[in-house]
């Protein structure tokens, strides 16, 4: 028996439905298969109809198709909505994706008689019938979960205003020459800080303070630097660089997939600290004097505050 078992959960197979009087099998197969769902036809002392109708609805809820019209025939079943709040009138219940559940010709039919596991038009093919149906439900899950998120795109920014700076601007972190030299190209007066000496910022602090930018080397400075700030009563935005932080395209290599950690607490900062908050820059692993003079641009205001500037042009992101 547990061979058997097995045999089937290396072919693929990962729901089990057990016909017979009680569900003792279901309990000793899931020590061979702790992974897969097994559910019992019938229960012992237990209504019948309840017992099937609740089999049934648990294999639906893991993917299985059951078709509901033949199970409610004769029962005067029908189908209805999920109803909304009775204050609101408005659905929020995810929709499957349309462009998930509709196939390219010959594509669409092989793909509908895994789906129906029609073993007469899949002749040849029963062994491998467990592993293309778990695959194509995986394959179907993933196309819905992708249709309820944003879609991340890269737009080139263009008009960026002049790379013209003025006032103190406080760089932090450790010393990257080039971030301060496009700075001080620019036209402004350059501070750098260590990340562990924020709090002395307070003595610089005033309306000559234009603007802060941090090099950042992960999310805990990050933090650090944030919070720190505060404390200093700093008030000027802050600007968080990173290097290979994000990818614009297919040919822009991620360089450091560690410093998505930094994007994502800088736009939650955005959304708490709106007033002390500049935005996100990516810079490439070679500043030149172009790419620079782009820096200084976005610094100035070009009206974004999530950047990638890269050897091509400056790239601001749009959620879709």
């Amino acid at each position: 028996f547990a061979d058997g078992i097995t045999a089937t959960a290396g072919l693929g197979v990962n729901r089990y439905l057990e016909l017979g009087p009680d569900g003792v099998l279901s309990g000793m197969a899931q020590d061979t298969a702790p992974d897969a769902v097994f559910t019992p036809m019938l229960r012992r002392d237990r209504d019948e109809t309840d017992t099937a109708l609740t089999a049934l609805s648990r294999l639906w809820t893991t993917g299985t198709r059951i078709d509901w019209t033949k199970v409610f025939t004769d029962w005067g079943g029908r189908t209805i909505p999920l109803p909304t709040y009775a204050f609101q009138r408005q659905r929020y219940w995810p929709e499957p994706s349309v462009r998930s559940a509709v196939g390219h010709g010959l594509d669409s039919v092989f793909w509908d008689a895994v789906e129906r596991e029609d073993l007469e038009e899949l002749a040849g093919l029963e062994s491998a019938l467990p592993a293309l149906s778990a695959w194509r439900r995986r394959h179907q899950e993933r196309s819905t979960l992708d249709s309820w998120r944003y879609q991340v795109t890269w737009k080139p920014l263009a008009d960026l205003p002049p790379a013209a700076l003025s006032g103190t601007w406080v760089v932090i972190g450790s010393g990257d020459g080039e971030v301060l030299g496009a700075l001080s190209a620019a036209g402004a007066t350059v501070v750098s800080v260590p990340v562990g000496e924020v709090a002395q910022l307070s003595g610089v602090s005033g309306p000559d303070v234009s603007g802060v930018v941090l090099l950042a080397s992960g999310w805990a400075d990050t933090l650090a630097v944030v919070q720190g700030l505060g404390d200093a009563g700093i008030d000027a935005p802050l600007w968080v660089l990173t290097r290979g932080a994000v990818s614009v395209g297919r040919s822009d290599r991620l360089e450091d997939p560690d410093l998505a950690a930094v994007w994502g607490l800088g736009r939650v900062a955005a959304l708490e600290l709106p007033q002390r908050w500049g935005g996100l820059i990516d810079l490439p692993v070679e500043l030149d004097v172009r790419a620079g003079a782009r820096l200084a641009g976005v610094l100035a205001g070009g009206g974004e505050d999530q950047v990638a500037v890269r050897g091509a042009g400056v790239y601001a992101v749009s959620y879709t």
